[in-house]
């Protein structure tokens, strides 16, 4: 019903529209992935720009005996272009968007290298790849999120498990331009409680990250620490609560104006459909959208992407609760005033797309671009597109 009501609304709101003019946002449905071509499948990370072409990553598949996992170069209206095949030994499973400096692609595999704990890759815009670094124990393993890089010229990332302290909880590391690891932190506490996210650059030149799980409450976290390694609890999630601002963050953050970061927590808020909330200059987290299960989607999973006009972008993986998660997720954006509006629901049957898991890509032609993690023509997820068209105006 709450989604009858949200559809009808929105083509109220299509119809004034176009009684005025102006334009609207469109989406398109750009491509299904497909495992028998040796697409890969399953891509859980959002795409970036380089050399003229879109990149991203399949967690799995690709093509020949023991893929496990590709880089592809799309360009709108074509087929995606496998540009590199994993196959464990280089890596496999990577899950975190592609960082991109210059023409080069740097990345992460949350398996295979050695002992599968992954590890860390480099790919030129032509096609060259090369392993930077393969991850070992006391450094952190199976990273899932992609790097960051630092005015000071060095990178920086997380990894889910490993570390020196409490058992292997994760850590959070450096990588050189030459590919030499050092780690900054590994006293996360907590079951589970490895970051999964990356991390981003604050104006004061520290780092901000998020936990799904550490923190005094058990509901995840946001921390800062500084390059040189110091660690600080900014804000502890409640978990059995049922916390109003959200818990369980399983994306990184996103700088926003003045200083500001924005993020989105998955579970918890007051309607129990996950939260958008923000992060002001000295660490205090407030509510900016309480996601409505069946109105909003629910489930927000990946990061927020700050569009050209200051307007947030972001996605829910699930549409609706009815004893379970149901439904193939939305697309939605949240203005500087917090009013956040759904500006496409992915069809039902997953047709268009199903369960979008990675961050959005604000785009040099100014579309918003997507991927979903399953769903399309072979249910192996798909890539989507939506961008501003000009409504003529009505009689």
């Amino acid at each position: 019903m709450k989604r009858t009501i949200t559809l009808i609304a929105f083509a109220v709101s299509c119809t004034l529209a176009q009684a005025a003019g102006g334009t609207r946002w469109e989406f398109e449905h750009l491509y299904s992935f497909n495992p028998a071509r040796g697409d890969g499948s399953v891509p859980l990370a959002g795409l970036v720009e380089a050399g003229g072409a879109f990149w991203g990553t399949t967690s799995a598949g690709g093509s020949g005996r023991g893929a496990r996992g590709t880089v592809f170069k799309f360009v709108p209206g074509t087929s995606p272009v496998v540009m590199h095949t994993f196959r464990g030994g280089d890596g496999a499973s990577p899950r975190g968007e592609l960082l991109v400096v210059g023409r080069t692609l740097y990345g992460t595999v949350e398996s295979g290298m050695l002992e599968n704990q992954g590890g860390i890759y480099r790919m030129s815009t032509l096609g060259s790849f090369k392993v930077m670094h393969k991850l070992i124990e006391e450094e952190g393993t199976n990273p899932t999120a992609g790097l960051m890089r630092h005015w000071n010229g060095n990178f920086y990332g997380t990894a889910v498990g490993g570390g020196v302290n409490y058992g292997g909880l994760g850590t959070v590391f450096q990588m050189t331009p030459a590919g030499v690891v050092t780690v900054l932190f590994s006293d996360f506490e907590g079951w589970y409680a490895g970051p999964k996210s990356p991390l981003v650059q604050h104006v004061d030149g520290s780092l901000y990250g998020t936990t799904s799980t550490q923190g005094p409450h058990g509901g995840g976290s946001v921390y800062r620490i500084t390059t040189a390694g110091t660690y600080e609890l900014k804000h502890s999630f409640f978990f059995e609560e049922g916390d109003p601002l959200g818990c369980m963050p399983l994306a990184g953050l996103t700088p926003i104006a003045s200083g500001n970061l924005a993020g989105v927590a998955p579970a918890c808020g007051g309607e129990h459909g996950g939260t958008v909330f923000k992060v002001s200059v000295g660490g205090v987290v407030s509510l900016a959208h309480d996601m409505v299960p069946g109105v909003d989607g629910i489930h927000p999973e990946g990061a927020l992407v700050l569009h050209k006009d200051g307007v947030l972008w972001g996605t829910t993986r699930f549409w609706d609760t009815a004893f379970s998660y149901v439904g193939c997720g939305s697309v939605f954006a949240l203005s500087k005033a917090n009013k956040l509006g759904v500006h496409h629901a992915f069809a039902e049957d997953g047709s268009e797309g199903c369960e979008p898991r990675g961050a959005l890509l604000s785009a040099k032609d100014g579309a918003i671009y997507g991927t979903t993690s399953r769903g399309g023509t072979f249910d192996a997820g798909t890539i989507f597109r939506l961008r501003r068209v000009s409504i003529p105006p009505g009689p």
